[in-house]
């Protein structure tokens, strides 16, 4: 279905949520989630990848993972 040409021009993103698990998982119990940026270089480069809620020592995996190539940041420090 992703290969399709009419999804891709459809698609406008793609969303991970708990960006933490990309790296927990994809380590052990998910190991698709390791490959997660293998999807991300098959769409075209207009589809916007967010990936929400990950801790700064998952960040630099994620990023990796998800290929992200000059990510926006946003943060917020714990309570």
């Amino acid at each position: 279905m992703i290969l399709s040409t009419e999804y891709k021009e459809k698609m406008i993103a793609l969303v991970v949520g708990k960006a933490h698990c990309v790296k927990s998982w994809g380590d052990s119990f998910r190991k698709a989630y390791a490959h997660l940026g293998d999807i991300r270089n098959l769409l075209p480069t207009s589809v916007n990848i967010m990936a929400f809620t990950t801790t700064t020592d998952t960040y630099k995996t994620v990023c990796q993972r998800l290929s992200l190539k000059d990510p926006v940041v946003i943060g917020c420090p714990p309570n």
